[in-house]
């Protein structure tokens, strides 16, 4: 039995139990013919005793998610951190980092490192350490873009970029916090209405990393957060030469709940200082 077929199970079990008459001639189709509920049912059991890592933590991921809803409902204002191993540091000592300092919010993003792809059973042994961190804390943790890892740790959330599962296919499997990255109003009010719990704005002050968008300014960001009734987050080129540009919008754009800054913070000499001082300023 394929992990698909797997998959099917655990999402529609409920729904087979109370509509399939007789398994003998209820079936679930697939690319090697039909299979009898049944027989998948049956073969069930053998195959999570045999499935080890990855592919057994996304199945019992699956199984909770259904019955729990880990929407975020009162997301953290201030600074959003996401992890990173570009400056010095591995995954979860930058996650450690922004915790130390106080940030209420945490995104894992670890699909490379050093321009590398990673491995998933690498990526899960850093999210289990950086759930734990965060569960530790008392912080959310969201996972970008890999929603399959999200549902293995029980993250509280996942954020979506331009590249990634689109978020309505995202909304139907994943019910805790979606968040989903927009560099123009149109986009923003898109993914709301798509079910995005939260948008990230980006980039406002440098050119975006993963796009070839230019930099959206606070012109731009205003455009975002005046377009949804949900939080906005700044992120691109912010740190404390920049942050006071950002703060001064505050008031005139409702939305804003806060900003990410990875750089800033994790190539500074004391990044927790650093961490501690932008949030400081933003709180003032």
């Amino acid at each position: 039995m394929s992990l698909n077929q797997e998959l099917y199970l655990v999402l529609h079990d409920d729904q087979s139990k109370s509509t399939i008459g007789s398994p003998q001639t209820s079936v679930v189709g697939g690319c090697h013919g039909a299979v009898s509920m049944e027989a998948l049912r049956s073969q069930r059991q053998m195959r999570a005793e045999a499935l080890d890592g990855p592919g057994k933590i996304l199945i019992d991921g699956l199984k909770q998610m259904r019955h729990t809803h880990n929407v975020v409902k009162d997301l953290p204002s201030g600074l959003y951190g996401i992890t990173s191993d570009k400056f010095g540091h591995t995954h979860p000592e930058s996650a450690q980092i922004f915790l130390k300092a106080g940030v209420k919010i945490i995104q894992y993003c670890a699909g490379t490192s050093a321009g590398t792809p990673r491995s998933t059973r690498d990526i899960m042994d850093d999210a289990h350490a950086v759930k734990e961190m965060c569960s530790r804390y008392g912080a959310a943790l969201v996972v970008n873009g890999r929603i399959d890892v999200a549902l293995a740790i029980g993250a509280d959330g996942v954020h979506l970029g331009h590249g990634d599962m689109p978020l309505t296919y995202a909304r139907s499997i994943f019910k805790g916090t979606i968040g989903q990255s927009a560099d123009t109003a149109e986009m923003a009010r898109k993914a709301e209405l798509e079910g995005a719990d939260y948008i990230c704005a980006n980039s406002v002050f440098t050119p975006s990393a993963k796009s070839a968008s230019k930099a959206i300014g606070i012109e731009g960001l205003g455009m975002i957060a005046a377009a949804v009734a949900t939080p906005v987050y700044a992120a691109g080129g912010i740190n404390l030469s920049t942050l006071p540009k950002l703060k001064a919008t505050r008031h005139t754009y409702q939305r804003l709940a806060g900003f990410v800054s990875v750089s800033g913070v994790l190539s500074a000499n004391d990044p927790i200082a650093a961490a501690r001082n932008m949030m400081a300023l933003w709180g003032a």
